[in-house]
Formats: C-alpha cells, sequence, structure tokens
C-alpha cells in the first residue's frame, strides 16, 4: 500500500517537472521574442530620430524656398511625414506587444508557482461548495414536497368532477 502511494507520488511530481520544464520553455521563448521586440523599438526609435531631423531640414528649406539652389517639392515633406506617423504607429504596435509578453512571462511564473502554493493549502470546512449542496438538497425536498401537494390537489379535483348519484 505504501509502495503504490509512493510510485503515485513519485509520478505527480514527474508530471509536475514536466509542467515546470513546459512553463520554462514557454518563458524562455517568450523573454528572447520581447528582448527582439525591445530592439526593434531602439532601432524604429533611431528611424523616428533621422525623420524628425529630416522633416526639420525640409521645413527649413521650404521655408527659405532654397537649399542648394534648387526648390524643395512640398510632396517629399509630405511623404517623410508620413513615414514618421507610420514608423510611430509601428512603435506603438510593438510597445503594446512588449507588455503583452512581458505579462505572459508574469503569468507563466506565478502558474509555475502555483502547484507548490496549492499544495500547502487545506480545505476549510463550511466551504462554498458544501453550503450549495446543502442548498440543492433543501431544494430537491422542497421541490419534492410541492409535487406530492399539486398530486393530492389534482386527486382531490378528479374526486370533485366525477358524478354524484342522487338515488343514495
Amino acid at each position: 500500500m505504501q509502495r503504490k502511494v509512493l510510485i503515485s507520488a513519485i509520478n505527480h511530481s514527474d508530471d509536475e517537472n514536466e509542467m515546470v520544464e513546459i512553463s520554462r520553455k514557454e518563458h524562455t521563448r517568450l523573454y528572447d521574442e520581447a528582448a527582439k521586440n525591445k530592439m526593434r523599438i531602439v532601432d524604429q526609435g533611431a528611424q523616428i530620430s533621422e525623420l524628425e531631423s529630416k522633416i526639420k531640414q525640409l521645413e527649413s528649406v521650404i521655408e527659405y524656398g532654397v537649399e542648394f539652389q534648387k526648390m524643395v517639392p512640398r510632396f517629399e515633406m509630405m511623404k517623410v511625414e508620413s513615414q514618421l506617423m507610420a514608423t510611430k504607429a509601428e512603435v506603438e504596435q510593438l510597445k503594446f506587444q512588449l507588455e503583452e509578453k512581458d505579462e505572459k512571462i508574469e503569468a507563466i511564473l506565478k502558474a509555475g508557482d502555483l502547484p507548490t502554493e496549492l499544495r500547502f493549502m487545506e480545505p476549510d470546512k463550511g466551504t462554498a461548495f458544501e453550503k450549495l449542496a446543502e442548498q440543492y438538497n433543501e431544494l430537491q425536498a422542497e421541490n419534492a414536497e410541492l409535487k406530492r401537494t399539486i398530486a393530492n390537489t389534482r386527486k382531490g379535483a378528479s374526486l370533485l368532477r366525477m358524478p354524484q348519484d342522487s338515488s343514495e
């Protein structure tokens, strides 16, 4: 008997170790993706600063009208501004994805700690489940009583509907 309990305890710990290993792999994968996203954000930040400096340069050129004896068309500035807006939108999206991945990493870490926390918890007497089971049983008893009352009422009504022999 003790041997079976010991074997089941070992099997349970193996399953727990597998779950911990899976969560570690998932944590590593998410951490790597988050690092890649951070690098992309840094690259996008550099691109944003380049585009902003180009916009400033184009604004000064448009304001003065000439740079190296040639006019700069306004559509070029508009094109650069649209690139800047697209890059900023992409940076915001990457930041959102990074935050999402950080939340997933935290959830995985908490899920890894959960089995050890649950192992030491003891169920309380009078838990919500026991209360619900008691309420259910009371409701079943009340329903049975109501069914008996309805059956008796129907029986009484059928007796009242029967024609009476007036010859008696």
